[in-house]
């Protein structure tokens, strides 16, 4: 969160903050973001405020490849360890890498 100007004891007069919606489900995040930015239009008549939404970057969702899943859960396993599993691949590396792969 980036608040303006930023001095202690001093109420900001602008604030900036991230937020980041993920689901497998395309519609849930649509969703979603439209409540967000229907629940900010209230708070502005209610307060006084104006807030402004802004779409920084969509990513769309990507299922793990489940024989890459299957050979890490195996792996974890032989050796002990528990395991739980996330059906999507990071995000951070999914959009900045080609899609030459499986995802894990």
């Amino acid at each position: 969160m980036k608040a303006e100007p930023g001095a202690i004891n001093v109420i900001p007069g602008r604030a900036e903050f991230p937020v980041e919606l993920r689901d497998l489900d395309t519609a849930k995040i649509d969703h979603i973001w439209e409540r967000i930015q229907a629940r900010f239009k209230q708070i502005d008549k209610e307060e006084n405020v104006e807030t402004h939404c802004e779409l920084l970057e969509e990513n769309a969702p990507a299922r793990s490849d489940t024989a890459i899943q299957n050979a890490i859960r195996d792996a974890a396993e032989s050796l002990g360890l528990a395991t739980m599993d996330l059906p999507s691949a990071a995000v951070q590396i999914r959009s900045r890498l080609p899609k030459l792969r499986p995802w894990a």
